[in-house]
């Protein structure tokens, strides 16, 4: 695929090699401590994957090359 069709979500759904979305959702709280840490940790990670999934490959190649042009150093 084009670099700009490949989110960051993606590729850590690749690498990870299982749903980053769907992580823990078959867990079974037994306490009402339990459940209400999962329901923060279930909005984290929709939170999280939402950023990641509105950055391409190409969005942070171009964020590294704009970066480099700013890291010029003169010698004098």
């Amino acid at each position: 695929r084009e670099p700009w069709k490949i989110s960051i979500f993606d590729i850590l759904e690749c690498l990870e090699g299982l749903d980053v979305q769907t992580t823990e959702q078959d867990s079974n709280p037994t306490s009402l401590d339990n459940t209400l840490v999962a329901e923060i940790w279930q909005e984290a990670r929709q939170a999280a994957n939402s950023v990641l999934q509105n950055y391409s490959l190409q969005d942070l190649c171009e964020k590294r090359d704009s970066r480099k042009q700013l890291d010029i150093m003169y010698y004098i």
